[in-house]
C-alpha cells in the first residue's frame, strides 16, 4: 500500500513467521524515513505557520506557491499569505500554477484599492469555487455585520476625525438604508418649529433683543427706531402729492452739501414746513452766523467808473465764497475782477485772478448774481487780500460788489 507519505512499492512485504534480510528492513526503514521529511516540523505546527507564504506577481494577481505543492484546491483550504504588494482593483490568486481564482470580500463583492496591503498578513478561504478574504488591515462597510455590533458600541471616539459642519442622521421621509450627511434644509425640517427660523419672523426667541443684538439688528445702535411720524408720512406719499417735496428738488444738484440743500429748502416756505412736520423737527435755518459778506465799492463821483480802478479788501478768516452779485446805480455795463494774493506778496496782480472765464459783469442792466461761479477759486485764507479790479465800465457811476462767503 501506498500513501502521499509513505510508498510500500519498494519495501519488503514480510509475511507473518518469516526472516527478513538487513537490507529489507532497511528498505522500509528508509520509505518510512521519506514520508516523514514531507511532513512539517514540530515547531511549525506549534505556530500554525503550515501555509504560511509570501506571494509574488503583482497586487492584483497575486501568485502563491506552497511546500508540498497541492495537487489541487480543496474545498476548505487555508492559506496566510503576505501580498507581494498593495492592490487597485479586483484580485485573482494563483496557487502552485493551478489556476488563476477570483479572491471575493464574504459580502461577494470584489476587493477595492488598498484591501490588501503589501508584506501585511492575510487570510483567505477556497470555499470550492473562490478564495474568501477573511482577515486584512482595514475593513469597509460590506465587511461588516452589523448585527454583529453590540448596542451603544458605536460611540463618538469611533467616529474621530469626521468632515467638519457634518451632520449625519436620516432625512424626513428618506425611508431606509445607511444615515448620510445631511443639507441645512433637510436638518431644519427634522428641528421643526420652535427655533430660530426665517418663517417665525423672530417670534420664537425668548429675548428678542439680544436676538437682534446678535444678528447686527440693534435699535438705535444698527438701525432706526420705529417713527409712527415718518410711517404716516411715507403712507401719504402718492403719485397726487409728490408736489410736496418739489421745494427739494429746486436748485438742488448732486454733489451739494447738506447745508446747500437746507438752504433751497429754506427759501421755499411751503417746502419746508412740509419738511419739518414730515421729520419732526423745530427748522431747516441755515446757520447765519457761518456766512458773510465781502463787499467793495466804486464811485465815479458823479462821472461814470474809470477803467482800472481798484478797490483792495483784507480778509480776516478762512472762508468759501459761495455767490457774487453786482448792484449799480443805474442801467449800463460794468466787468469787475477779483484778484487774491497773500499778505507777503501784496499787491495781487492780473495773474491771481480767481474768477477764470466767469468774470463778474453787468451788460446793460442794473445787476446781476452768480452761484455757480464756474471755474472760480472760491477758497480764501486767513490774511489774503482781495483786489477787485474793473476791466471796463460804461454808464454806471457807483457799483457794489459783494461776495457772500461762508467761515470755515
Amino acid at each position: 500500500m501506498s500513501s502521499d507519505y509513505f510508498d510500500f512499492a519498494d519495501a519488503l512485504q514480510l509475511s507473518e513467521f518469516t526472516k527478513a534480510r538487513a537490507s529489507e528492513v532497511n528498505a522500509v526503514f528508509t520509505a518510512l524515513e521519506t514520508g516523514l521529511a514531507l511532513l512539517p516540523g514540530k515547531d511549525v505546527l506549534n505556530q500554525q505557520r503550515v501555509t504560511t507564504v509570501t506571494a509574488t506577481g503583482t497586487g492584483n494577481a497575486q501568485v502563491i506557491t506552497l511546500s508540498p505543492a497541492p495537487a489541487s484546491l480543496a474545498d476548505g483550504l487555508f492559506i496566510r499569505f503576505k501580498p507581494v504588494a498593495n492592490n487597485t482593483g479586483a484580485v485573482t490568486v494563483n496557487v502552485n500554477g493551478i489556476g488563476a481564482v477570483a479572491l471575493k470580500k464574504r459580502s461577494g463583492d470584489d476587493l477595492v484599492a488598498d484591501d490588501l496591503e503589501a508584506g501585511v498578513y492575510t487570510d483567505i478561504i477556497y470555499d470550492g469555487t473562490r478564495f474568501v478574504l477573511e482577515t486584512k488591515s482595514g475593513l469597509t462597510a460590506s465587511d461588516i455585520d452589523t448585527a454583529s455590533i453590540a448596542a451603544g458600541a458605536v460611540t463618538n471616539t469611533k467616529l474621530a476625525d469626521m468632515a467638519q459642519a457634518t451632520v449625519k442622521g436620516r432625512a424626513a421621509g428618506a425611508g431606509t438604508g445607511a444615515p448620510t450627511d445631511l443639507s441645512a434644509a433637510q436638518l431644519q425640517a427634522i428641528i421643526g418649529s420652535g427655533d430660530l427660523l426665517a418663517s417665525n419672523n423672530l417670534s420664537d426667541v425668548a429675548n428678542a433683543a439680544t436676538a437682534a443684538q446678535n444678528l447686527g439688528l440693534e435699535i438705535g445702535v444698527d438701525v432706526q427706531a420705529f417713527s409712527s411720524v415718518l410711517d404716516a408720512t411715507t403712507a401719504s406719499f402718492t403719485s397726487a402729492d409728490e408736489t410736496k417735496l418739489d421745494g427739494i428738488e429746486t436748485g438742488a444738484t448732486a454733489d451739494q452739501t447738506a447745508q446747500e440743500i437746507a438752504t433751497a429748502i429754506d427759501a421755499d416756505a411751503t417746502a419746508e414746513s412740509t419738511l419739518v412736520s414730515a421729520l419732526g423737527i423745530d427748522s431747516l435755518a441755515v446757520d447765519e452766523a457761518e456766512v458773510s459778506e465781502i463787499v467793495a465799492v466804486f464811485d465815479g463821483g458823479g462821472a461814470a467808473i474809470a477803467a482800472d480802478s481798484q478797490v483792495d479788501v483784507p480778509v480776516g478768516f478762512d472762508c468759501t465764497i459761495e455767490e457774487v452779485r453786482i448792484l449799480a446805480d443805474q442801467t449800463g455795463s460794468i466787468v469787475v475782477d477779483i484778484w487774491k494774493d497773500t499778505y507777503a506778496n501784496f499787491p495781487p496782480t492780473n495773474a491771481d485772478s480767481i474768477t477764470a472765464s466767469a468774470v463778474p459783469t453787468i451788460s446793460s442792466g442794473t445787476k446781476d448774481s452768480d452761484a455757480t461761479l464756474t471755474g472760480w477759486t472760491t477758497s480764501i485764507s486767513a490774511g489774503d487780500t482781495l483786489r477787485f479790479n474793473v476791466d471796463s465800465a460804461t454808464t454806471i457811476e457807483r457799483a457794489t460788489i459783494s461776495l457772500k462767503v461762508r467761515k470755515t
